[in-house]
């Protein structure tokens, strides 16, 4: 299977995001097994500023390009946040929801989902993306809420 790596993504043969997320993965357990080493205060602050600042930019690193779609790629970048939040003691019993309740932060799953309707608004607004408006179209009918509704072309 050929693999092509440009700007730190890798592109396979078949397309599939399964060897980023692997490295994404990998990179990201350095940094964290590098922070477990070298920090002795394990408070709530300190752990989260460090996983957002050192951590999560390599679980999410262009996540539009190549997002995970297999669950076991899914699963493997999330217990990688898992594993951050438990390095807090005082969470260490919790289960995972809720130490990102107390932690006030949202699982990748839910980021990358929040990313991509940001990325989509945004191509909306924009307005001059020819290959959305050949796979889409505004719903011109009568609709509840707002004008933004969309389905899909028909083909002709």
């Amino acid at each position: 299977m050929t693999r092509e790596k440009d700007l730190e993504i890798i592109v396979a043969g078949d397309m599939k995001s399964s060897h980023q997320c692997q490295e994404a993965r990998k990179k990201a357990l350095k940094m964290l097994g590098m922070i477990n080493r070298n920090v002795k205060y394990k408070s709530k602050m300190v752990i989260k500023r460090l996983y957002c600042t050192y951590v999560r930019p390599h679980l999410e690193y262009c996540i539009e390009a190549c997002n995970p779609t297999y669950k076991k790629d899914i699963g493997s970048l999330e217990k990688v946040q898992k594993r951050a939040t438990k390095m807090i003691k005082a969470l260490k019993n919790l289960s995972y929801i809720d130490r990102l309740k107390q932690l006030k932060m949202h699982s990748l799953f839910h980021r990358r989902l929040r990313q991509d309707m940001i990325t989509l608004f945004k191509i909306i607004r924009s307005g001059d993306d020819s290959e959305f408006k050949r796979l889409f179209e505004f719903n011109g009918g009568k609709t509840r809420g707002h004008s933004l509704k969309l389905k899909k072309r028909s083909r002709k």
